[in-house]
């Protein structure tokens, strides 16, 4: 079941960058908006997407609570966050080469996000999901 789901939080996680893609090119491209604008447009829509994705295709929560979008938001931003100080410390501190830091980007938000999506943002629905599949089996 662990390597589905991982694979499930893969699939999501594509289909919400490339959202986020097309949805940004859209804004800038054919609305007018400015790149920065229409990125955060796109990345903030993006994270409707992924939040619904990653709630019910790959962890099975079908419910929502403030609470749960709370943490999946602040999940986002603290990503974001990681990122830009992976970007300073790599980039402006070390003086190595931007690429290096983009694919440990790339590798670290994935794990980290998986694993706190997993344990703290969809941890009280999986623990509700558990509870039913315990009541059904008896």
């Amino acid at each position: 079941m662990q390597l589905s789901r991982i694979i499930r939080f893969g699939a999501a996680g594509l289909v919400a960058t490339l959202f986020y893609l097309v949805l940004a090119n859209a804004f800038v491209a054919w609305i007018g908006m400015s790149p920065q604008w229409g990125s955060v447009s796109a990345y903030l829509a993006s994270l409707t997407v992924s939040y619904l994705l990653q709630s019910r295709f790959t962890f099975g929560v079908k419910q929502d609570s403030v609470g749960q979008m709370t943490r999946f938001a602040v999940t986002s931003i603290a990503g974001l966050g990681l990122s830009w100080v992976v970007i300073h410390l790599i980039v402006t501190r070390l003086s190595w080469p931007y690429v290096v830091a983009t694919v440990l980007i790339c590798i670290l938000i994935p794990v980290a996000n998986y694993f706190a999506f997993k344990g703290w943002v969809f941890a009280a629905g999986l623990r509700r999901l558990q509870r039913g599949n315990q009541h059904e089996e008896h």
